[in-house]
């Protein structure tokens, strides 16, 4: 976001892929259709879910962490990962399992379909390469499942991304950014090292 010196705190760049993304992207390439390197987890919430505040807390957890807007396009012969400016807010429309006959039912139910979802492929190129599915179980549980591609989260990053949202949701303020370090800077120094 721009601020008022008109400057912005997002990397809105394109550059080369580290050495691990590169190996990731090249075997991600070999069996495209089993989604191998895509990274999940659920959270099962129960209580009242404001759904507003948490398309809210996604829009500005993918706002403020700019691998959540990378992806990794052919561009010019050339594979490269580019860091957009745009947050896309990835929350699937909401699947709801009321219907169920027991609330174990329920959840088997969410957790086999999130299974098939989250294993189905990220088109690494087009992105993005997060999706949030929320499955209502009953009128205040509910099951949310972050599911990214490994390429631009690992599971320690997929921690930190939960706090986040987390923090979000409630309403905590934004942390304040520090001086912009993205995963892009870090590919481009593995760069001129080699």
């Amino acid at each position: 976001m721009p601020d008022s010196a008109g400057t912005t705190d997002q990397c809105d760049d394109t550059g080369p892929l580290s050495y691990q993304q590169r190996q990731i992207w090249l075997a991600d390439q070999n069996a495209p259709e089993i989604g191998l390197y895509n990274e999940a987890c659920a959270l099962h919430l129960r209580g009242p879910l404001r759904l507003d505040r948490l398309r809210l807390a996604l829009a500005r957890l993918v706002e403020d962490n700019d691998a959540l807007r990378t992806t990794f396009p052919v561009r010019g012969g050339e594979l490269v990962q580019a860091v957009g400016s745009v947050a896309v807010v990835p929350l699937a429309p909401v699947i709801d399992i009321t219907g169920a006959p027991s609330d174990s039912a329920a959840l088997d139910a969410a957790l086999s379909l999130a299974r098939a979802r989250v294993e189905s492929p990220f088109d690494t190129g087009q992105g993005p390469l997060m999706r949030c599915f929320l499955f209502r179980l009953a009128e205040e549980e509910h099951l949310l499942v972050l599911n990214v591609h490994h390429l631009v989260c690992d599971g320690s990053s997929l921690r930190l991304l939960l706090r986040q949202l987390a923090a979000r949701y409630v309403g905590q303020a934004r942390p304040e950014r520090r001086e912009l370090a993205c995963y892009l800077d870090f590919a481009r120094g593995q760069g001129a090292v080699a």
